[in-house]
């Protein structure tokens, strides 16, 4: 027989991974409608990488991961400098190398550097951790659906009467 304490725990864990998994899996259906949004509407431009922002991690002291930070001209002839939202620990990028990137007419300080990680790293990351809770939500619902159950009059409440 299972205690109490327990039992709450594991009931409490069903329900978080019921919630969590299709939540994350619904989260990485609007970023990649988003980020294929962005795409088709987006214009593409050539830039150079200026700068390797150094960036640490209160949960890594010591280590450092570094953002691209690059330059373009717009459309519209302005000069644009955008720090990159993908840090890497090794850089992905040197000084000078020059890129691609994707950005919006109306917004070209959201521009993103036309890479794989860049433009789907996010969305790759809500997909595989909402199957992976959608996966332990399933291992529990049938761990539980398959542990045989014992009845005993004393579980309906009170003994047998003779």
């Amino acid at each position: 027989m299972t205690s109490r304490p327990l039992h709450a725990v594991r009931v409490s864990l069903v329900v978080l991974f019921c919630l969590l998994g299709p939540c994350q899996l619904a989260l990485a259906l609007v970023f990649v409608y988003r980020t294929h949004h962005f795409l088709e509407r987006s214009v593409a431009a050539q830039a150079r990488v200026v700068q390797l922002k150094p960036v640490h991690f209160r949960s890594h002291p010591g280590h450092s991961s570094y953002l691209p930070v690059f330059s373009f001209a717009g459309v519209d002839g302005h000069s644009y400098t955008v720090t990159a939202e993908v840090a890497s620990s090794a850089p992905n990028y040197k000084i000078g190398q020059q890129v691609t990137v994707h950005y919006e007419e109306s917004h070209p300080e959201r521009a993103r550097i036309d890479s794989f990680l860049d433009l789907w790293g996010f969305e790759i990351f809500h997909v595989v951790t909402g199957f992976f809770f959608t996966f332990l939500m399933l291992v529990a619902l049938f761990a539980r659906l398959g542990t045989p159950r014992t009845f005993s009059p004393s579980d309906a409440g009170g003994g047998v009467s003779q």
